[in-house]
């Protein structure tokens, strides 16, 4: 994920995450849009979360007229996608990382700076739904047969499943 562009500079910050880094607050919540006035459901009440090496995926169970006009947009694909919102703890610069990109890019005739962090803890709160994803390759589906879902370990009540590659 990019998370700096400097054009002044001509710099790219990239900050890379691996599974061993992820770990979720106490808490988390899901929301609509990020707004925080529309949490409809929790880690508390059955909202799941499950890491894989595919990514982040999140169940959740309709029990509320929020979460059931979610499901329902869901359903019919009008709401396609979603985010995670967290916190970097700790950081460190991928010096090897950084050098290998470097020497591609300028063998592509690029100039540009690369600099690569490894993110070695990050703390997720909150999941949202979304059409408006910083990542286009995320998805939300009520099919729990989908075949992104494999080896993922659900119960089969109606429930929407949101992941994050």
């Amino acid at each position: 994920m990019i998370s700096n562009i400097d054009p002044e500079k001509n710099t790219y910050t990239v900050d890379r995450t691996n599974k061993s880094a992820v770990y979720f607050d106490s808490n988390v919540g899901i929301t609509l849009g990020h707004d925080y006035t529309q949490v409809f459901r929790t880690t508390e009440y059955s909202l799941q979360i499950q890491l894989a090496d595919a990514g982040v995926f999140f169940k959740l169970t309709p029990n509320s007229p929020l979460g059931w006009s979610v499901y329902k947009k869901v359903k019919r694909a009008a709401l396609r996608h979603c985010r995670i919102s967290f916190r970097k703890i700790l950081t460190e610069q991928n010096t090897r990382e950084k050098i290998r990109i470097s020497k591609t890019i300028r063998r592509m005739g690029y100039t540009d700076e690369i600099i690569v962090h490894d993110l070695r803890e990050i703390i997720v709160h909150e999941v949202c739904l979304t059409n408006g994803p910083a990542n286009e390759l995320t998805y939300c589906t009520t099919n729990v047969e989908n075949t992104r879902l494999k080896g993922l370990s659900w119960e089969r009540e109606k429930s929407l499943v949101y992941c994050f590659p």
